[in-house]
C-alpha cells in the first residue's frame, strides 16, 4: 500500500483535498497501472481508515527490518 502522507497540523480542508485529488488520480488507467507495475495496489479510504491503518503496519515492517538486519545505504 502506498499512501500520501502530510505533516501533523496539516489543516483538514488541505488534506481532504489531497485524498480527493489522489483518489481521482488512482481511478485512472495511467496511475493504477504504474501502482501495480511498482508493486502497490490502487485502494481508496478515507484519512481516517489510514490513520488506524497505519499503526499495525509501521510495527509490522518494523519488525521486518529489525528480523532481517536490513539497514539504510
Amino acid at each position: 500500500m502506498g499512501a500520501l502522507v502530510v505533516p501533523a497540523g496539516t489543516p483538514r480542508d488541505i488534506v481532504l483535498k489531497l485524498h480527493a485529488a489522489a483518489n481521482k488520480a488512482m481511478q485512472t488507467q495511467e496511475v493504477s497501472q504504474a501502482m501495480r507495475d511498482n508493486a502497490s495496489e490502487p485502494q481508496g479510504g478515507t484519512p481516517e481508515e489510514f490513520a488506524a491503518f497505519r499503526p499495525s503496519e509501521m510495527a509490522f515492517w518494523g519488525s521486518a527490518v529489525r528480523l532481517t538486519g536490513t539497514k539504510a545505504d
